[in-house]
């Protein structure tokens, strides 16, 4: 998605780095998903469902539609009422 909106990919680092600028209070929770992903035998499903919702957080950021946290120090994840969402059959 990063490539999609115009962020070069080549460089994992720099990628973050850029990211930085303007998507900074997710990035915690990116990292934290991809040590979680990058660990999958050894992940819990409960892990898991905190990695997505961490990369969807992220996501809705890049595309325009940003993941409201309600704290104005960069908390990374969701709150009930978001987690809640995500559960509802649609």
């Amino acid at each position: 998605m990063a490539a999609e909106v115009g962020y070069p990919i080549d460089n994992r680092e720099q990628l973050l780095a850029d990211l930085s600028v303007r998507h900074g209070r997710y990035l915690e929770g990116y990292r934290t998903a991809s040590r979680t992903t990058d660990q999958a035998e050894e992940g819990a499903t409960e892990d898991f469902r905190q990695a997505l919702l961490d990369y969807r957080a992220l996501f809705n950021d890049l595309i325009g539609t940003p993941t409201d946290t309600g704290t104005d120090r960069g908390q990374t994840r969701l709150t009930r009422r978001e987690r809640e969402e995500l559960n509802q059959p649609s």
